[in-house]
């Protein structure tokens, strides 16, 4: 407010100036992430590719703006149990391919970390349980390569050699698999068992002259997915 004197009358006057002043009242950080639930029960099959979605856990924060940003991690080992979570979102995924006949449950730990920061524990911890569905695991060879003489002119039956595979799962119906000669078998002079026995055929006569070496390629296919190794 100023004040002038001179207004010719003898009378003082005041002149006014107004202004408009904003204040914004700023929030503190004062809450910390807490999930909704203490604990969350998930399953994936076996066969999951990496990537696969297996759930979401969720914190909330009551501050708001950036202070009620929610972190996620998970903590210590579980980081090597074959899943991560998404930092941002809670979402957890495969990262290696998980195992029902090792580990049929996996337990991981999440923590929920405040973005900013408060005054004490800014933490919260959830248990995660996710169960491990069985599904039809393929045989594994034993070797992967097998090396065999024969003498030419062998008759029909004579052994060459072995080959071995071993279907690790657990249930009976997922453990029946039969072998097969896939390639490099022609003409068909050799023949395979079902216990993986090779040998001549009889079709033909083995002539070292004509034919040196056969590279044969077998394969252990499972009966109920054939999926061939």
């Amino acid at each position: 407010m100023a004040y002038n004197p001179d207004q010719g009358n003898g009378e003082a006057s005041y002149l006014k100036s107004v202004t408009t002043i904003y204040v914004h009242i700023t929030g503190e950080n004062e809450d910390s992430p807490r999930f909704l639930v203490r604990s969350y029960n998930f399953s994936i099959s076996e066969s999951a590719e990496m990537g696969k979605s297996v759930g979401k856990v969720t914190a909330m924060d009551k501050d708001h703006g950036v202070d009620g940003i929610v972190y996620y991690y998970l903590e210590a080992q579980s980081n090597l149990k074959g899943f991560l979570i998404e930092p941002l979102t809670g979402i957890l995924r495969v990262s290696s391919r998980p195992d029902f006949e090792s580990s049929p449950t996996v337990f991981l730990s999440v923590i929920a970390k405040n973005w900013g920061s408060v005054r004490g524990n800014d933490t919260d911890t959830c248990l995660v349980s996710i169960s491990v569905i069985d599904a039809n695991d393929p045989p594994e060879f034993t070797k992967a390569i097998y090396y065999a003489n024969i003498t030419e002119n062998s008759p029909p039956n004579t052994f060459v050699t072995n080959v071995m595979a071993v279907d690790y799962d657990i249930r009976a119906d997922f453990k029946q698999f039969k072998y097969k000669i896939m390639s490099g078998n022609v003409p068909e002079r050799f023949q395979i068992s079902s216990t993986g026995r090779i040998e001549t055929s009889g079709l033909g006569v083995l002539d070292r002259e004509t034919t040196s070496k056969y590279t044969l390629v077998v394969g252990a296919e499972d009966l109920n997915d054939p999926t061939i190794i």
